[in-house]
């Protein structure tokens, strides 16, 4: 059936689209200006400029009505980037982001949320969050754009991670220094791990003082900040917050199913903003990947990563709140999508950390760790454009690509505990057990979710494999020497001169630089204290290697480990 005319609406939201057929799209320049540099030049002038900026970028809007939902639901998403698949501790355990809290920071107020997510999880089978917490600062209007937006948020963050408790904060407005007040609010909530920001505007100057905005307040948990990238294609420009070093911008895609209803194919999405920062220099977890990929240093580049956005298909949406006259199930797209998604992945990530006794992801952790993972942990998206083309690698369409969810999942925790992962393989050793203080250390072989054993127990010097797990994966613990029961013996040590000596002879770029960081990490756990503190060292410092060639940082870490090993071998 038609639309008529009189229920086509231009509308604001960064990363969004309802979709009808058939459906006329206009694309126009985000309509926040950058403001001139004076008008920044004290505090209450900058506090001024936020207030005059909105976070709203214009696009077509074409509303549907239906009874039923459209567009993909939760299960084909989760089925299509593997995230049903991911568990913890052996297998035993879902990734769903259990225990963990998701912010969700939106304009206006929507009256009608609850009940609304209430509806969505009926369709769907899908359990009620935990604990849904609505913080309203002071919104007294609502608004019927930003109450789909807010659907939008709140429904697709709780579909890819069911079990994580949300806490939607209003801001009274969408001015700028209201979503900012929104942020800072959200960011100090006792157990958040991810703030998700599905909004922007195009970048200003004197953003990059806002950056502090997107951190983690002194003496509460990590917190990963996500934004939408926008939907104004490369044209459109870069949009803040998701410009900010400090945040996961997430860019769209277009996503294709297989016949059987998993991952079939996937471009880049036309409308998804990417490209070049005007205000924000690259930040030192991009300069490899854009050395990679020929496109030099020297701005922040944007999307980090992408997931579906296309509104051909859009994600499924079910909104009260009358938009246009209309209200009930609606198919969405744009980053907006995207991005709540991704919170729920690094949601379920946290989970999978606090497993094994480990904190939440900061932003910074997250990003490092994204961008030194390997490419295979990713879909590659290669075809389709948003102006700038897709490209094998890290590209200004898509970012790194899509999520292969399971193994981004367990790349995050083998970063993060130093173990290599595996889908369900036991951290439980046999009766012959590491001696006392021995520490399970290395899984391998497997292909999900990773995990790390606390203490061993048994008699000092006992054996150092432990039991099989699944698809090959097996777990080695370290036997301690009798007479330094803290330190590990000459013999365990020369198996981690070989693997430092390996790492600095083959590899390169990134792969290189990714290897080194894992054996540094190894050798915190596995050497005594001079090569641990010798090699923290190294890394501490290791900011300032960023105008040095890959293999020169590589090969920093190596010979440090291997020098402090080397001299710790001779006096023990």
């Amino acid at each position: 059936m038609r639309i008529p005319d009189s229920l086509r609406f231009s509308w604001f939201f960064e990363g969004m689209k309802a979709v009808s057929r058939p459906r006329r799209r206009h694309r126009h320049r985000p309509g926040c200006e950058a403001l001139d540099d004076r008008l920044l030049l004290t505090t209450g002038a900058a506090a001024a400029t936020l207030a005059a900026l909105t976070a709203e970028p214009s696009m077509n809007v074409m509303s549907v009505n239906s009874t039923v939902p459209t567009g993909y639901s939760p299960a084909q998403i989760r089925a299509a980037y593997g995230i049903g698949g991911i568990t913890f501790s052996g297998g035993t355990i879902a990734g769903n982001g259990a225990g963990q809290t998701i912010a969700i920071v939106d304009a206006y107020h929507d009256p009608n949320i609850a009940s609304d997510l209430a509806t969505f999880d009926a369709q769907y089978g899908l359990s009620a969050p935990p604990s849904f917490i609505v913080d309203n600062l002071g919104a007294t209007t609502t608004d019927a754009g930003w109450s789909l937006e807010t659907s939008l948020d709140v429904e697709w963050a709780h579909a890819v991670a069911p079990q994580a408790n949300i806490v939607l904060v209003e801001a009274s407005s969408a001015s700028m220094s209201s979503l900012f007040n929104a942020v800072s609010y959200a960011s100090k909530l006792p157990g958040v791990d991810v703030v998700s920001m599905s909004w922007g505007s195009s970048e200003f100057a004197g953003e990059t003082r806002d950056n502090s905005l997107f951190a983690t307040p002194s003496g509460h948990t990590g917190i990963t900040y996500v934004a939408a990238s926008g939907d104004t294609g490369a044209a459109g420009g870069v949009t803040y917050p998701s410009a900010s070093p400090n945040v996961l911008s997430v860019g769209g895609t277009t996503l294709s199913l297989s016949a059987a209803g998993g991952y079939g194919s996937e471009s880049a999405w036309t409308g998804s903003t990417g490209g070049f920062s005007q205000y924000e220099a690259t930040p030192s977890y991009q300069v490899a990947a854009l050395q990679a990929a020929g496109l030099g240093t020297g701005s922040r580049t944007t999307p980090d990563v992408s997931l579906n956005a296309d509104p051909g298909i859009g994600y499924s949406v079910y909104d009260s709140v009358a938009y246009g006259g209309m209200s009930g199930w609606f198919a969405v797209g744009g980053t907006s999508g995207a991005a709540p998604a991704w919170a729920g992945l690094v949601a379920i990530a946290d989970q999978g950390l606090a497993t094994v006794g480990q904190g939440s992801l900061t932003t910074d952790t997250l990003l490092n760790e994204l961008y030194s993972l390997p490419s295979s942990d990713f879909n590659d998206v290669t075809s389709g454009s948003n102006g700038y083309s897709a490209a094998s690698g890290y590209d200004l369409a898509t970012g790194l690509g899509s999520p292969k969810a399971a193994q981004v999942v367990a790349g995050l925790l083998a970063d993060a505990t130093g173990t290599s992962p595996t889908s369900s393989g036991s951290t439980t050793s046999s009766s012959d057990s590491p001696g006392s203080g021995g520490t399970i250390i290395t899984t391998s072989g497997g292909s999900n979710t990773g995990t790390t054993g606390g203490s061993g127990t048994g008699t000092t010097g006992g054996s150092t494999t432990g039991v099989s797990g699944p698809n090959g994966g097996t777990v080695t613990a370290i036997p301690v020497s009798p007479t330094n029961p803290t330190s590990p013996t000459k013999t365990h040590r020369k198996v981690v001169h070989k693997k430092v000596a390996h790492t600095r002879a083959n590899g390169t770029g990134v792969s290189k630089v990714k290897a080194t960081r894992k054996t540094a990490k190894l050798v915190h756990q596995a050497a005594g204290p001079r090569a641990a503190r010798a090699v923290a060292a190294v890394q501490t410092n290791e900011p300032s290697f960023a105008t040095t060639s890959l293999t020169a940082q590589a090969d920093a870490i190596v010979a440090t480990a291997l020098a402090a090993l080397t001299q710790e071998d001779a006096t023990t």
